[in-house]
């Protein structure tokens, strides 16, 4: 009986592992789609393919062309921030009207940890050249180091505003910590205001 008792747990195992091999892999449940291939995205070289083009640094920061990291390719912007300064990067966008704008990007922490936040500033020339009319914190969120973690919030924009400059920018928990921060795969587009609020931000390494 005992013989018996084992075989019939042998093949369970074997059914279940068979089960599981037939599944498709987690990680295509939660697929990460690329900023260029979303819809209404408004942002050029969100993914970084031409390098650092069109994006510039925040306060203190040094920014570098990451080669090996990326979501859901490998490229990305590496921000490093100096001591008692965030670590940021930001790029101006033209927008064709008015109306309520996110902002969404990918953020992994490389040492440390911290949070990091999206803003949103309004300018009323197209080139983000004289002083921003209005400056928004949309979202605010604590990163797991060595994760890459969805970062996003919107904004109604005022009827003056031809351009926006979108960007991020990343805290250490004291003053004097230096750290790396990677941005990727970012978009700025129109969406419904009132629509349903931005679902909790995801994690992918």
């Amino acid at each position: 009986m005992r013989t018996v008792g084992r075989v019939g747990v042998v093949l369970a195992v074997a059914v279940a592992a068979l089960a599981i091999a037939g599944r498709p892999p987690a990680a295509a449940a939660t697929a990460v789609p690329r900023c260029d291939s979303v819809a209404g995205n408004l942002i050029h070289n969100c993914g970084f393919d031409k390098g650092l083009q069109g994006w510039r640094s925040q306060a203190v920061t040094t920014i570098a062309f990451d080669a090996r990291h990326g979501i859901p390719a490998p490229g990305a912007l590496r921000m490093t921030n100096q001591p008692a300064s965030e670590a940021g990067a930001s790029t101006c966008v033209a927008v064709p009207s008015a109306a309520t704008y996110e902002v969404s990007g990918y953020l992994q922490r490389l040492d440390g940890p911290g949070a990091c936040l999206v803003f949103l500033e309004e300018h009323p020339t197209a080139d983000c050249g004289k002083g921003a009319s209005a400056f928004h914190q949309l979202a605010d969120e604590t990163l797991v180091r060595g994760t890459f973690t969805q970062v996003r919030g919107s904004t109604a924009l005022r009827r003056d505003t031809v351009a926006v400059r979108a960007g991020f920018a990343c805290y250490g928990e004291q003053d004097d910590d230096v750290q790396s921060v990677l941005l990727d795969n970012v978009t700025l587009r129109r969406v419904e205001p009132g629509g349903d609020p931005p679902a909790k931000p995801g994690s992918h390494r």
